[in-house]
C-alpha cells in the first residue's frame, strides 16, 4: 500500500539530493541525507503547517541533516557561506514557485543561466 508522504518523497527526492549537492556533498553521501532527511521529516510531520512550503521545509531538515553530519567529524569539514547558502535556497525557492506561467525546465534552464552568470 503506497502512503501519501512515499508519493511525496519519490516526487521531492530530486530536488533533496540536488540541494544536497549543491552544498558540496557527493553523490552518494547526498543520496544517504536524503534518506535520513525524509525519515525526519515523516517522524516530524506532526510539526509541519499546513499552506507552508513543503520544499523548503525538506531543505530545512537536509540542512540540518548535512551540517549535522559535519559537525560529528565525519569527513573533512564542511564549510558554507552564508551568500552561497542563500543564493541556493534563492534559486530552489524560485524553482518551488507552483502555478507560475513557463515552462518548468525554462525556470530551471534560467536559473542555471543566473548562477552561471
Amino acid at each position: 500500500m503506497v502512503h501519501s508522504f512515499d508519493i511525496l518523497a519519490s516526487e521531492y527526492r530530486p530536488m533533496v539530493v540536488t540541494y544536497l549537492r549543491s552544498l558540496g556533498i557527493d553523490c552518494h553521501l547526498a543520496e544517504d541525507l536524503a534518506q535520513e532527511t525524509f525519515l525526519a521529516a515523516h517522524r516530524s510531520l506532526p510539526t509541519f503547517k499546513e499552506g507552508t512550503n513543503f520544499g523548503a521545509w525538506l531543505r530545512g531538515i537536509a540542512r540540518n541533516k548535512a551540517l549535522t553530519h559535519w559537525r560529528g567529524g565525519r569527513r573533512r569539514p564542511l564549510v558554507i557561506d552564508s551568500r552561497v547558502l542563500e543564493g541556493v535556497e534563492e534559486v530552489f525557492a524560485s524553482l518551488d514557485r507552483e502555478g507560475e506561467a513557463g515552462d518548468w525546465w525554462e525556470r530551471r534552464r534560467e536559473a542555471l543561466r543566473h548562477c552561471l552568470g
